[in-house]
């Protein structure tokens, strides 16, 4: 009963000034904290009966236990400064009324600020999120960035406003190089794979036709020297032969012409 009355009854802070999700997620949290860690059958039907995951959920937890202080709650309900750009200076022109857009920090804020374990770090965040009017994304970088984890790709969009301060400013360059270090290294693995992965196409099999003939011409040349060689080889030997028939013949011949006398 003591967690119950401290958690609903915030002094100083009207709860029903935070924005619709907040408020609808901070109700889901206090039901959710009333339900013990352990008992996870519970806390699946209280996720059913809210129709939010279980992660949600504990999310919600997380939001009730962690940033339900005074200090927290006023930077939660507090409305944030519209950032004016050159453009919407000077005169305007009419325009058809537009729904107020709300300025106070989301639940898209507040699920990623839980995550966040260190408390001093978790308040200082929301206070520059609150201060510099950071979208989700830019305080999921900003998390990213202090606990010294890379920080992911951004898709593109509208271009960004002016950075409002040196910090802001060197988080952006930083993202934007390791946006771009990233996107060269997945282009040029790519198109090494897909070099090594494709068909060969008409220039590579006319190279390998050439690289093969050129061996071939090779071959061809060594055989003729070979060839050459052994014919010198084969007419030296005929040459030989020859003249050892030629000197039996002759032997013959004056064998014969000697008297039988003289014949061994």
């Amino acid at each position: 009963m003591t967690t119950r009355k401290r958690i609903r009854q915030v002094p100083g802070v009207e709860l029903k000034r935070l924005s619709p999700t907040l408020q609808k997620n901070f109700n889901i949290g206090q039901a959710a904290i009333q339900v013990p860690f352990h008992a996870k059958g519970a806390l699946r039907k209280l996720a059913e009966k809210h129709n939010v995951t279980s992660d949600h959920l504990l999310k919600a937890r997380r939001f009730v236990e962690l940033l339900s202080d005074k200090k927290s709650l006023e930077l939660l309900v507090q409305e944030r400064k519209k950032q004016v750009t050159p453009l919407n200076r000077g005169k305007q022109t009419a325009r058809p009324k537009r729904k107020k857009k709300d300025t106070r920090l989301s639940w898209g804020h507040v699920r990623h600020l839980v995550s966040v374990a260190d408390h001093a770090r978790r308040y200082q965040l929301l206070k520059d999120a609150v201060r510099l009017n950071w979208s989700t994304t830019q305080l999921i970088d900003a998390i990213q960035l202090r606990e010294g984890r890379t920080i992911r790709p951004v898709a593109g969009g509208r271009p960004p406003n002016k950075p409002q301060t040196i910090e802001e400013g060197m988080l952006r360059l930083q993202r934007l190089s390791e946006k771009w270090s990233a996107l060269y290294q997945s282009r040029l693995s790519e198109k090494s794979s897909q070099e090594k992965n494709a068909p060969p196409t008409l220039k590579d099999r006319i190279n390998e036709f050439l690289q093969v003939d050129g061996r071939l011409a090779s071959v061809s040349r060594d055989l003729k020297e070979q060839i050459k060689g052994l014919r010198n080889a084969l007419t030296r030997q005929a040459e030989e032969i020859g003249e050892v028939v030629a000197a039996i013949k002759v032997r013959r011949t004056q064998s014969h012409k000697q008297p039988r006398s003289m014949r061994k």
